[in-house]
């Protein structure tokens, strides 16, 4: 991953639940791999043969492996930076489930362009993430660390897909698995996408004009019939209002009550 910081929507903002989760289970394996150094691989990365075994487990367990510590922790940095973001905007479900089909998907996609060696971490999951963060809030400003430029999510996201995508028809890269990175943002972005189309659209930030031609040429809110409302369930209006607050001036700037208001749209999902 590219290192940055970043300065949109939920900057220094409280990790959510599922974010926590992955993190600490993702630090935690890869302590087992220090300790018992070459077991865990050898059980539980994906090789280049793992559909003759019929290991169909190493396509999840790889996305917890990681290959020395600056692996590790540019990967969660990413997860850290931009996951709050999108777990907020999806729920917690569907950001789980987004982690797991960019990070499923993005080992299929190195098992079928690379299958060399073997591939280990989150990247795949995590290029999903910036993806889906880029569908999301594409108008997000992010610091890169080196070189220090402020690009536009939408922006990074697309060089980023270049320069994956030049290495995997170059075959370049060396140890990096530049397949699974690039199979794991196009799952990520599709799932994104996919999401507003379907249901819920007033989950999504949707600030961007380009959203529009996977929509058939109009934003969905202005197509969908408004939501039944209920006693539970936090009103469309409200919700739009605090994700555009959030976007502005991050999660800090949110006071207890609005806090609750997300929690609660989330649950309903």
């Amino acid at each position: 991953m590219t290192p940055y910081m970043q300065s949109g929507p939920m900057a220094g903002g409280q990790l959510t639940p599922m974010v926590k989760n992955l993190l600490m289970i993702t630090v935690g394996a890869f302590l087992l791999q220090f300790v018992f150094a070459g077991r865990i691989e050898a059980l539980f990365a994906l090789d280049a043969h793992w559909y003759d075994r019929f290991a169909a487990w190493r396509l999840v367990t790889y996305i917890f492996l990681h290959g020395g510590t600056g692996h590790l922790f540019f990967n969660m940095l990413a997860l850290f930076l931009l996951g709050p973001a999108v777990e907020y905007a999806l729920g917690s479900r569907r950001f789980l489930t987004l982690y797991f089909v960019s990070g499923i998907l993005g080992g299929l996609g190195w098992s079928l362009l690379s299958g060399r060696g073997i591939c280990v971490g989150a990247s795949g999951s995590i290029f999903g993430v910036l993806a889906s963060y880029a569908a999301l809030f594409p108008n997000a400003r992010m610091q890169l660390l080196f070189p220090p430029v402020v690009l536009r999510a939408w922006q990074l996201v697309g060089i980023l897909s270049l320069i994956e995508l030049m290495s995997v028809l170059g075959q370049q890269g060396g140890h990096v698995a530049n397949s699974a990175h690039l199979s794991g943002g196009v799952a990520g972005f599709l799932y994104a996408v996919y999401l507003v189309r379907k249901n819920e659209p007033w989950r999504f930030r949707r600030s961007f004009g380009w959203m529009d031609l996977f929509m058939g040429g109009r934003s969905s809110s202005s197509r969908r019939t408004p939501p039944r409302r209920t006693s539970s369930r936090p009103q469309e209006g409200e919700v739009d209002r605090i994700l555009d607050k959030v976007a502005r001036e991050g999660m800090n700037a949110l006071n207890e009550r609005e806090r609750k208001i997300l929690r609660r749209a989330g649950r309903h999902e």
